[in-house]
């Protein structure tokens, strides 16, 4: 919004030549100054939609940022760009991509490994309004947007096993392993692929 000073001039005009005689219409001007002061508006960044939901283990994520501005066209002020993530075991803080004072920008993201659920990236524009005296602090603005970071079904794991038999001696073993998914249940079924060399499994 413009700021600065402007001057006002009043002008009082009477109508005297309405009767004859009088003379001519008359009139007086006066003038007074006003100032007006600049307060510092806050920056200002293009909305964010929600991106497509991606699946767990995802590579990197580029989002673009645009519309970035002082929002106070007739000062010169310096902006940064910060970026959090409400959740990083899921998403970690997003690294940003920003030269300062530049109307576009972006920030990168890469899911955390076997994590999965929606994460809030939040967008922050900050000023240095305080700089320019009588401008008043800092000021900023916040936008946001949701990740969603789908599950995949991991392969699961087979312990390995060592172990020693008698001869002549049955030896019982319990087959171990995960399902590969730390934030799912799944029942595990095990399957023998090869046979031992000697001996007999039942």
């Amino acid at each position: 919004s413009p700021s600065g000073p402007t001057t006002i001039t009043v002008t009082v005009t009477d109508n005297g030549n309405t009767n004859s005689g009088i003379g001519d219409d008359n009139s007086i001007s006066i003038e007074f100054d006003i100032e007006v002061t600049p307060v510092n508006d806050e920056p200002i960044i293009d909305l964010v939609s929600d991106p497509a939901a991606i699946l767990e283990d995802a590579l990197e994520q580029t989002i673009n940022l645009t519309g970035i501005g002082d929002g106070d066209p007739e000062l010169t002020q310096t902006l940064s760009v910060t970026v959090t993530s409400s959740d990083t075991d899921i998403i970690p803080d997003p690294t940003v991509n920003y030269t300062p004072n530049s109307a576009t920008g972006s920030l990168t993201y890469t899911p955390v490994a076997d994590a999965n659920g929606t994460a809030t990236i939040t967008v922050t524009v900050t000023d240095d309004g305080n700089t320019d005296g009588g401008v008043g602090d800092d000021n900023s603005y916040s936008i946001s947007f949701d990740v969603e970071v789908t599950p995949v079904n991991d392969e699961p794991i087979s312990d390995n096993q060592s172990l020693i038999a008698i001869e002549d001696i049955e030896k019982s073993i319990t087959l171990t392993g995960s399902d590969g998914d730390p934030e799912l249940t799944q029942t595990l079924t095990y399957i023998l692929t090869a046979l031992p060399s000697t001996g007999t499994l039942s």
